[in-house]
């Protein structure tokens, strides 16, 4: 796995905010304050509703909720196996729901324990160095923006627009290793993928066609 040095694009410190003064809305008859009220109301209800749900669905909570559970049944039921479905069934008296196991994983930050987990060889065949670059155009002195632009990275420093850049690097797995975790790799072998470089799942309530 080819990796790239970046260790000459560094990243400055954001500037601490105090909290702002407003003008305040006039409120002559009390509606202002009625609706600020609703609105105060139903966002609390609202962040108390996708609360919950993260914590059914176990996007919170640890390893009790209904995508960790699936994750662990669907990771062992399909080991070994090349013909894999791309997703789980959950049912209640209710209907049920779909658990799709996306090609999308979160990136590892940790290589070392990934290739201590599933082999040096399977991370450099399956995985991928992954850098992304970012330049802060506020932080950018105006009278040296097109040059910046024009002269990129090599020049930021000369400018004096360290702070502007910022990079990061990760390991993220290929296309190919979707598919071919469950062949190549144990269950035991896979969970411990999962806690490292996690998969992006969708939950989706199945309707009756």
């Amino acid at each position: 796995m080819k990796k790239l040095n970046l260790g000459s694009v560094g990243g400055g410190k954001k500037a601490s905010s105090s909290k702002a003064s407003y003008p305040v809305v006039p409120d002559p008859n009390g509606n202002v304050a009625k609706m600020v009220s609703e609105v105060i109301k139903l966002t609390a209800e609202k962040k108390a509703i996708e609360g919950g749900l993260k914590l059914a669905k176990g996007e919170v909570g640890g390893s009790d909720g209904l995508v960790p559970l699936a994750r662990k049944f669907f990771i062992e039921s399909t080991a070994g196996k090349s013909d894999v479905p791309s997703s789980v069934e959950a049912v209640c008296d209710d209907g049920s729901v779909l658990i799709v196991m996306q090609n999308r994983y979160k990136a590892c930050e940790d290589e070392a324990a990934l290739s201590a987990a599933i082999g040096k060889a399977n991370v450099n065949r399956y995985f991928y160095n992954k850098f992304v670059i970012t330049v802060d155009g506020d932080k950018v002195p105006e009278a040296v923006a097109q040059t910046l632009i024009d002269e990129m990275a090599a020049l930021f420093a000369k400018h004096g627009a360290s702070d502007a850049l910022s990079a990061k690097s990760v390991t993220v797995p290929k296309a190919e290793f979707h598919e071919s975790r469950h062949t190549i790799l144990t269950a035991d072998q896979n969970a411990k993928v999962d806690e490292l470089c996690p998969p992006v799942v969708a939950v989706k309530e199945r309707k009756e066609s």
